[in-house]
């Protein structure tokens, strides 16, 4: 029994010793599988050290100056991110890449654009192949689209080809037709900007507006038409003129002045009216017309005064005294007698087929034409007394004649 417990006791001191070896080892320098060495100089798998200057699997260095695998860099001077390149504020579409600028930039630079990543490197050329490279890295703009590309590569071997358009915005013009308003200016806007409503007017008519909606932006060459609608009560005038008695002007007639309203750009005609003893001179005149929108229209309606004539109808049968043409007006009362040839007599005074006196001696305002008549005295027997076979009547009236 002394002697079975001796024995145990024996294995437990062994197996505390063992371990005791064991763990000394670990701390000390104890090597691991594949060869590979630990801090303080140890190998781990695959042969890599660890930090202190060992590697790791795949042979790259950790922190303090080691790989990682694949060779991307970590701080301190390994690699960890892929190798690229990237745009800073260009939009980006697969290869596709696009940029806007206003008109007023000429120039684009490419400097701070393109970030590059790792040991990515790239080439800006005017061409897809690169054969036209742009080394200052700025490139001038025109008005609309501008074309380049930027060639990525990486370890010598291209990896991507970006087609980038920078559009620098056109200007457009912007012409308005105002419809008979007042002519405004033409604009000049860039793309996708807004063009700015003007002022026109057109004297008559109000205004509708454009055929435009001035927050919509410009993106081509625009024309814009203004509208109008025509007023109703455009103000124009008709005014009336009476020849003077001297007929060498006119004199108009206050009273008879019209101030009418019509529709602006209407026709209107003037109301013929009558004045007695004048008439109206059709040629002088100005009838009709187009009411003005600015309310100038004045229709002119002039009108001669009437000459009149005192005459016989044949001055073999008879005369008459004061003969002649006159002017309405120039004498309030006109005396005339009449005295018939030997063989005639005295009819009377007519204005066309009214007797007007049988009298030969006639005192009347000159204001219409006066014709005196005679006829052949006929005797007993059948015979005149002058022998004459004249007609009894003569019928002619002078015609009337100019002052």
């Amino acid at each position: 029994m002394k002697k079975s417990i001796f024995l145990l006791v024996l294995c437990i001191l062994a197996l505390s010793v063992s371990i005791c070896l064991l763990t000394s080892c670990d701390e000390n320098n104890s090597s691991t599988e594949g060869g590979g060495t630990t801090e303080g100089g140890g190998t781990t798998e695959g042969s890599g050290t660890t930090e202190g200057g060992g590697t790791t699997e795949g042979g790259g260095t950790t922190e303090g100056g080691g790989t990682t695998e694949g060779g991307g860099t970590t701080e301190g001077g390994g690699t960890t991110e892929t190798a690229k390149i990237s745009f800073t504020t260009l939009t980006v579409d697969g290869t596709n890449v696009y940029g806007k600028v206003s008109n007023a930039t000429t120039a684009f630079s490419f400097i701070n654009e393109i970030n590059v990543v790792g040991t990515a490197k790239y080439t800006l050329s005017l061409n897809v192949t690169g054969t036209e490279e742009i080394t200052t890295q700025t490139v001038e703009l025109s008005e609309g689209d501008n074309t380049f590309y930027v060639i990525e590569i990486i370890n010598e071997e291209t990896t991507a080809v970006y087609t980038v358009t920078i559009r620098r915005a056109p200007i457009y013009e912007v012409t308005f037709d105002t419809n008979g308003g007042t002519a405004v200016d033409t604009q000049y806007v860039e793309e996708n900007s807004c063009a700015i409503s003007p002022e026109t007017t057109y004297a008559g008519y109000t205004f509708n507006g454009w055929d435009y909606d001035f927050s919509t932006p410009i993106t081509e060459n625009t024309h814009i038409m203004a509208s109008w609608t025509a007023n109703t009560a455009t103000p124009y005038k008709v005014k009336y003129f009476l020849e003077n008695i001297t007929k060498d002007g006119y004199e108009i007639i206050e009273d008879e002045t019209e101030n009418l309203t019509a529709t602006t750009d209407t026709t209107v005609t003037a109301d013929q009216k009558n004045f007695d003893h004048f008439t109206l001179d059709t040629e002088k005149s100005t009838v009709s017309g187009t009411v003005s929108g600015d309310g100038s229209l004045v229709l002119t309606l002039y009108y001669t005064r009437n000459v009149y004539t005192l005459s016989s109808t044949n001055t073999s049968y008879g005369t008459i005294t004061g003969a002649g043409s006159y002017v309405y007006g120039s004498a309030e009362a006109f005396e005339t007698t009449a005295t018939a040839t030997t063989g005639y007599v005295f009819l009377g005074w007519f204005n066309g087929e009214t007797l007007l006196s049988s009298s030969t001696k006639y005192t009347f305002t000159l204001e219409m034409n006066v014709e005196a008549r005679f006829k052949v005295n006929v005797t007993e027997g059948g015979g005149n007394g002058s022998g004459s076979e004249d007609n009894e009547e003569g019928n002619l009236e002078l015609p009337i004649l100019p002052a």
